[in-house]
């Protein structure tokens, strides 16, 4: 027996020895590969994106980053060094040698005064004790320099965003300025007035104005053309036509439906500005009608106090194809219709995004024939409608008509045929953008979702379509998958049949609306027969709306509650399982035990 015992323990020695042994050699082989990480999630939130990755390897020559982070930092941000030492890791591992990161805790007065002069500043915070509150001073900023070009992201504020302002700073200091023209000269939006927030917020482009009444610079790789309001002439149209048969890039947002405010109230008219003189040739037609849709938001007035009687600001929910795929490699990819290899992809206006803002614009016709080159990006709900700008006062309540959707964003490449010279067509370069709202782009929308993300540059809604639509014309796709990635918690999608119920009671509630308004208008035409019609249906539309109402309640609750399962068994459920396994094993090893014979 003595002698089984020592052969036995000789053998779990041996085995302990072999096992570290493999161990330690994993390890050390490890090491010196570069980092492995799986990330799960949807849109690979955790992932550096293709765009950043290649521009991260594009690097020829030494560049250095350096993370001035202090130690000791108070929760949350005491976690914001690991987050960052991680994602640096990732740019590493794409660039190679030529990046180098370095990280300093400016601990003593020179390296405070390094930190300093390279533009990171010490930030306060608030460290919670059983003493009470303290105020401490900290650093966590990063610099970045390659040849003579410096970038500074003075405090990083979390995570959530970095990859962002990394790939932006790294275009800065790798890439020179794409060059984006304005149209002026037809009391549309200009550098000065209605497009700062644009500028503010693509600090990749160098903007400057133009007129089209010579010949257009072909150095400038896009022409914007925001919510004109007087006629272009025959020659201005000729010019911006023949700058896109060269291979520049066209964007038409507005120019048919004009909004002025006077006395905090907005009026609307109809302008002929010839912008369909060109773009009917190319494949597409802004109607004169303007777009509505019973989705909206009320916002206040463009200019005037908080207080002034707030209007309704018509936006469309931006609605992509069922059969879009979300992975980042299509952007690389060129046509419309984006074919990549997972399926066909969003387009990269529109990539990932479920919704933007197009206030008062018109709808958009795309042409017979111009299917193969023109994409509809972005369409209305159902719920949407046109109606005749005159009739249209945005201080009252509309009428809404359900007439499905309407094209909002038309995204047009390839072979583009000229709007005058017949038989001529553009190179494979071209590209044009139209929507019908030119106020998708401009201060008035975009300084208000600043407002209410309390954010500089928001990457939501109609920031990351501006954005995208910039970036799409002049061809640079690199910063669109960063742009759309949202590291907020997931949520759980809701069933169908929750949908159709609330869908259903929404539908209840516009009939008994519409059999309201209709028994008004019997009553003060004083026709009796019409009267009792309407009040008949109206009640019918009423028995309906509750009967629906009560169908989206009950199928609410059950979501609920199913929601509660899913958490209590995220809680509970995960750690039963571990607990129960332990249990199975322990009870093996003792069944084992048992029926060992010495």
């Amino acid at each position: 027996m003595a002698n089984q015992r020592t052969k036995a323990a000789s053998e779990s020695i041996a085995f302990l020895v072999i096992s570290a042994g493999v161990l330690i050699g994993f390890n050390a082989i490890f090491a010196i590969l570069p980092p492995l990480r799986l990330d799960w999630t949807e849109d690979e939130l955790y992932t550096l994106s293709q765009g950043t990755k290649r521009l991260a390897s594009s690097i020829t020559d030494r560049l250095e980053i350096v993370a001035y982070f202090s130690e000791d930092l108070p929760p949350p941000f005491n976690a914001t060094e690991r987050d960052v030492r991680d994602i640096l890791s990732e740019y590493q591992s794409a660039a190679g040698s030529n990046l180098v990161v370095t990280f300093i805790s400016p601990d003593t007065e020179a390296e405070k005064e390094e930190a300093q002069e390279a533009g990171i500043n010490p930030v306060t915070h608030q460290r919670v004790t059983s003493d009470g509150a303290q105020v401490v001073e900290g650093y966590r900023g990063i610099v970045m320099r390659y040849l003579d070009r410096t970038e500074v992201i003075p405090v990083v504020q979390d995570t959530s965003g970095l990859e962002y302002l990394l790939t932006t700073n790294l275009s800065l200091l790798l890439n020179e300025k794409h060059t984006i023209a304005v149209l002026t000269g037809h009391e549309g939006a200009t550098l000065q007035e209605g497009l700062q927030t644009l500028q503010a917020c693509a600090p990749l482009y160098e903007f400057r104005e133009v007129s089209a009444e010579s010949e257009i610079d072909p150095e400038i790789e896009a022409l914007l053309v925001v919510g004109p309001q007087t006629p272009l002439s025959d020659a201005e149209l000729r010019n911006i036509d023949s700058f896109v048969m060269a291979g520049g890039s066209l964007g038409v947002f507005g120019g048919s439906v004009a909004l002025t405010v006077e006395n905090q109230q907005p009026s609307f008219s109809t302008v002929d500005t010839g912008v369909n003189t060109l773009l009917r040739p190319y494949g597409v037609v802004m109607e004169s009608e303007m777009l509505l849709d019973t989705q909206c938001r009320r916002m206040q007035t463009p200019q005037g106090p908080r207080s002034s009687p707030p209007f309704v600001l018509v936006d469309l929910t931006l609605r992509q194809s069922t059969d879009c795929s979300n992975n980042d490699d299509c952007l690389d990819t060129a046509g419309p219709g984006f074919q990549c290899d997972k399926g066909t992809c969003q387009h990269p206006v529109t990539f990932r995004l479920e919704e933007t803002w197009a206030p008062f614009g018109a709808a958009l016709e795309v042409t017979e024939g111009a299917s193969e080159r023109a994409a509809v990006i972005a369409v209305s709900t159902e719920n949407s409608w046109t109606q005749e700008v005159s009739s249209i006062n945005a201080g009252a309540d509309f009428t809404p008509r359900s007439e499905g959707e309407k094209p909002l964003m038309v995204a047009i490449q390839g072979e583009i045929p000229s709007a005058f010279e017949e038989g001529q067509t553009s190179n494979d370069q071209a590209r044009v953008l139209v929507t019908g709202s030119a106020l998708m782009v401009r201060d008035e929308i975009l300084g208000q979702v600043q407002q209410m993300a309390r954010q500089q540059c928001p990457m939501i809604g109609p920031f990351a379509s501006a954005l995208n639509a910039i970036d799409w014309l002049a061809q640079d796709a690199d910063l669109i998958a960063v742009r759309a990635k949202d590291v907020s918690d997931p949520s759980l999608r809701v069933p169908e049949n929750v949908e159709s119920a609330e869908e259903e009671a929404e539908e209840a509630i516009r009939q008994a609306r519409e059999a309201g308004q209709d028994a008004v208008n019997a009553l003060v035409q004083g026709d009796q027969a019409g009267l009792d019609n309407a009040v008949g249906s109206q009640n019918d539309a009423i028995g309906a709306r509750e009967a629906a109402l009560e169908r989206a309640l009950l199928a609410r609750e059950e979501w609920d509650a199913k929601m509660q399962q899913y958490r209590w068994g995220n809680m509970l459920g995960v750690p039963f399982l571990f607990a129960l396994f332990g249990v199975v094993r322990w009870r093996m090893r003792l069944s084992r035990r048992k029926n060992i014979s010495i």
